[in-house]
């Protein structure tokens, strides 16, 4: 459903969306991830790019017992990869 929100462009259900997913218990990475990457399609630039700091930060943690796992790995370089998009300055078209 959140897939579907956000290629109809409504990024705010989306958000909700996950909010409610946030709520559930059990670890949220991927959650934090995804959050920032729909701020980032919303045009929320300044947004996103919070939300990718947090979301490394957290990935970052000192007492996650999974530091090494590739899919963990695969969250930093999407976290990563979008903290550079939303940190380098637009080009504005011609």
């Amino acid at each position: 459903a959140i897939d579907l929100d956000i290629e109809a462009g409504r990024f705010d259900d989306a958000l909700r969306r996950l909010d409610a997913l946030e709520r559930l218990p059990g670890r949220h990475d991927a959650w934090e991830v995804r959050r920032a990457e729909i701020l980032e399609r919303a045009g929320r630039t300044v947004e996103a790019r919070q939300a990718y700091v947090e979301a490394l930060a957290a990935l970052d943690a000192p007492a996650r017992g999974d530091r090494n796992s590739r899919g963990l790995e695969d969250l930093k370089d999407t976290a990563r990869a979008g903290l550079a998009r939303t940190s380098s300055p637009r080009v504005p078209a011609p």
